[in-house]
């Protein structure tokens, strides 16, 4: 892989550090080295110390935003984005504004730090250092990265205006949120119990049904406080959710059906523990001052973790019993849809069982809850009829990640009641007698649930959709609710070949203010003149990834043509066009701050175009390839009148490149 600079590196490098690899983060700390010089015995950082905590990782679902300060005063707010495989820094108070900077200079320990604002809420340093909740004790604030000092006492190189108004730091906090959460809150209480994994593991070996609750050992339950302890944490790779489909009314797994693949499920879960911690705690999601993976699980099963009645038995919940049974349910919405928890999916049922898994309402309001899950990714895993424990050849990581469930569009309100209505439907055809939900009076309890999870996901600001794979179909379901996410600032779709119907329904239903917009490898080109005319009302947009869409020289004219004047940043990568597209992307050389276009065929005509445009231009980082047999008399050319126009070298990045069939038309024959 060709690196643009320094601060690049490679796809492998990346399924590295996210732990596939099983590596520590010592290769990362080597390839990003913290560089310093003295201006007036002053030190200036270069780069973020203490790389672990900046979790290339994340970029899968957002960018991060990083502070560096030295003694308390900001030396550089820069971005860790990931571009197809390809993570880069770039610095926000040269290259764009900031969006949500936490700033308080008196609480910044002195030295030289570097904090990150991670999806769950807190804000993290290189040290080790968290500060949980922030927004409860700092306050959230727009700022003009010229309004910054720098060690020096000058003022910021570029100053960009701020929006009037912050944003709020996450729309869904309850859904992300570990501590003072209801699911917390119920758990501490032991209103919910989690059950170990090792006394799963014990039931099958000794052929024994998992207990109701009021019949569980203590000792198969994690005591209140530690459960909470080892959720705050571990996170996600602690406090597991089963959702399957119950084959008894009131014994709920007599045969074990249920049992002997969860037992299968865990002992391969619990041994990919040391990969998973790993590639979490550099997602954020784990603690990074816990000590290594933990030894064992919490597994939230219903009938074990919730107080039951079996009328068979004569067994009714006391008044006390009631209200933690109530307590529990009223935070079922959060057990699998909270950011911090993973969720085991197991569709399967007896070939004999005529109400499969998907014509049940409370697996269905499950499902649901649980694709809209922040930082989607490692945390729904799905086994189907196709899992069976017994011819299981897959072990530890590579049984989980294939058993990885990809994420589908949210469903609003009316679609998920408008899809418990169909599946009724469905069910009737197969027998009369058959009921989505076993108890009636549960129908009106989850609609009323999923109301309230619909009512957060509706006011987020960020939707992040990274290697989900959607095609057309998929992209039509989202563009359905997407007007109603009224709040939405940044859409983020990737490696989803959604077409050009797809891609024209989004952009046409992206709410107008929008901000920031990546859809990459939808192959949307066919719509060019409709997603050009739809982009053109997104007034609001500073940031424009489309890349990965074979537009060529006809697609990015209209696009230029028609591009929102405060776009700042524009990435188009692998985008098929050539010199004449390549001269209509000079003309934006005085709106744009980055321009990303590489793997496209630029030659000679091209870098004229380029040149020509750069006196008096805003432009301050350009990436780019040269498709030309003069590779190094363009390049020295281009560099040339890049310095004269007074840009930063370090700015400017060529790359020699060739399309694979030039390259082979350039291997030398045989006489």
């Amino acid at each position: 892989s060709s690196r643009f600079s320094s601060t690049c590196f490679s796809p492998a490098d990346l399924d590295r550090l996210m732990g596939q690899s099983c590596c520590s983060n010592n290769a990362l700390e080597q390839e990003w080295k913290t560089s310093t010089e003295s201006v007036n015995n002053v030190p200036v950082l270069h780069k973020p110390v203490a790389l672990d905590a900046l979790d290339a990782a994340t970029c899968y679902q957002r960018d991060c935003v990083v502070v560096s300060t030295i003694d308390g005063s900001v030396i550089d707010v820069m971005r860790l984005r990931l571009d197809d495989g390809v993570a880069s820094w770039s610095s926000l108070g040269v290259f764009g504004r900031v969006d949500t900077v936490i700033w308080d200079g008196k609480k910044l320990q002195a030295g030289a730090q570097s904090w990150v604002l991670r999806d769950d809420g807190d804000f993290h340093n290189g040290t080790g250092y968290v500060i949980r909740d922030v927004a409860k004790h700092w306050s959230l604030v727009q700022k003009d990265v010229g309004s910054f000092k720098t060690p020096q006492g000058g003022e910021a190189r570029k100053s960009l205006a701020a929006p009037d108004a912050a944003l709020p730091l996450v729309a869904n906090a309850y859904l992300r949120t570990t501590e003072n959460s209801p699911l917390y809150d119920a758990l501490a209480s032991g209103s919910l119990r989690l059950v170990r994994g090792t006394f799963v593991q014990d039931c099958w070996k000794q052929r024994k049904p998992w207990p109701m609750r009021q019949d569980m050992p203590e000792s198969g339950f994690w005591p209140a406080e530690e459960a909470c302890t080892m959720w705050q944490m571990y996170g996600p790779i602690f406090f597991l959710a089963l959702s399957y489909a119950w084959l008894h009314p009131t014994m709920n797994d007599p045969e074990m059906w249920h049992l002997e693949r969860l037992a299968c499920i865990l002992t391969e879960y619990r041994s990919s523990l040391p990969s998973m911690s790993i590639w979490l705690r550099q997602k954020g999601a784990v603690d990074p001052r816990a000590p290594g993976p933990p030894e064992d699980i919490g597994v939230f099963i219903d009938y074990c973790s919730l107080p039951q009645e079996d009328t068979d038995r004569g067994i009714m919940r006391s008044q006390e019993e009631h209200q933690q049974f109530v307590s529990g349910l009223g935070v079922a919405d959060i057990i699998y849809g909270h950011a911090n928890t993973t969720v085991l999916r197991i569709t399967s049922v007896p070939t004999s069982e005529q109400r499969k898994y998907h014509f049940r309402g409370w697996p269905i309001f499950e499902q649901h809850v649980s694709n809209a899950k922040p930082g989607y990714s490692l945390k729904v895993f799905e086994f189907d009829d196709a899992f069976i424990p017994k011819n299981n050849t897959l072990h530890g990581l590579g049984f989980i990640m294939e058993s990885m469930k990809g994420q589908s569009p949210q469903r609003s309100q009316q679609q998920f009641c408008a899809e418990l209505s169909s599946r009724c439907r469905l069910l009737k055809e197969v027998s009369a007698n058959l009921q989505l939900f076993s108890n009636p009076q549960d129908e009106h309890f989850v609609v009323q649930k999923y109301a309230e999870v619909w009512s957060q996901l509706a006011r987020s600001s960020a939707l992040t959709y990274r290697r989900v794979g959607w095609g057309t179909a998929e992209a039509l379901q989202l563009a359905i609710v997407l007007p109603k996410f009224t709040q939405l600032k940044t859409f983020v779709l990737t490696n989803s070949a959604i077409g050009s119907e797809g891609m024209k329904a989004i952009v046409i239903n992206l709410p107008r203010q929008i901000e920031e917009l990546t859809i990459s490898g939808a192959r949307g080109e066919k719509a060019v003149d409709d997603v050009g005319l739809a982009l053109s009302e997104l007034t609001n947009l500073r940031y424009l990834d489309l890349s990965h869409s074979d537009w060529g020289d006809v697609g990015v004219q209209v696009l230029v043509s028609q591009m929102p004047k405060n776009v700042r940043v524009l990435e188009l990568v692998r985008s098929g066009f050539r010199d004449r597209g390549a001269s209509n992307l000079a003309g934006l050389f005085h709106q744009l701050h980055v321009l990303h276009v590489v793997f496209n065929h630029v030659s000679g005509s091209g870098t004229d175009s380029f040149i020509a445009a750069l006196p008096g231009s805003t432009i301050e980082q350009l990436q780019l390839c040269l498709l030309t047999e003069s590779f190094e008399a363009e390049k020295d050319r281009l560099i040339d009148a890049w310095v004269r126009a007074g840009k930063s070298r370090e700015r400017l990045a060529i790359v020699d490149w060739k399309p694979p069939e030039v390259a082979s038309r350039s291997v030398s024959q045989p006489g």
